[in-house]
């Protein structure tokens, strides 16, 4: 059964698991942990992939439908040559890890594909920009699990500047999958993706 993480009223300090790979949200410089009640708009995240454990994995992150007109995903160092955004992967992802960008009339964001060498650690940084005000969800997969469904889906929430109030608030959170920041629920049903896609994507990868 998929999830639905919702992160409107506190964006996260946490790591949100799926089984050995886990996400969290950090400021723009990706080493911070980020947690405020709501994003202003033009405000950067990063969102961090990584793992405990090494070897082959590859998933992706992606905004559907009418969200990408208020979050969009970017990455990092593109290099034309290997049609890899080489600046989105860290060392730990192995030798043979490549960062993609992908777009089509429903969805846009990148596949993230790991070397058979990956070691745990950080994999993957992919960047998150707030470009209008209103709700935006970021879905993450996880394709041995599913091509077709998000696993989880990271839910935000856009203000305007002048209504926006920093709240800081020490953290001293020992689970990070405690239910005072994350709600997990069952997640809606979601269009599914472009078949062309998986076919690309599967004789890359």
């Amino acid at each position: 059964m998929k999830k639905y993480i919702t992160l409107i009223f506190v964006l996260s300090i946490i790591r949100v698991a799926l089984g050995e790979v886990s996400i969290r949200i950090c400021t723009a410089g990706g080493e911070i942990p980020f947690k405020e009640r709501k994003i202003t708009v033009g405000t950067k995240l990063t969102i961090v992939v990584s793992s405990d454990r090494g070897g082959y994995w590859n998933g992706g992150l992606f905004i559907n439908g009418q969200n990408r007109a208020y979050g969009i995903l970017s990455a990092r160092d593109f290099n034309p040559k290997a049609d890899d955004w080489e600046g989105s992967h860290y060392e730990a992802a192995g030798g043979g890890a490549i960062v993609s960008s992908y777009q089509d009339s429903w969805m846009r964001g990148f596949d993230l594909c790991t070397g058979n060498d990956a070691e745990p650690g950080d994999w993957f940084i992919i960047d998150y920009t707030a470009v209008d005000i209103g709700n935006s969800s970021v879905g993450f997969y996880e394709y041995y699990l599913s091509w077709d469904d998000p696993n989880f889906i990271i839910d935000f929430s856009h203000v305007p500047a002048r209504d926006f109030h920093v709240d800081h608030c020490e953290s001293n959170v020992e689970n990070p999958n405690a239910s005072v920041y994350v709600n997990l629920i069952d997640k809606p049903n979601y269009i599914q993706l472009d078949s062309k896609r998986n076919n690309a994507y599967g004789a890359r990868c």
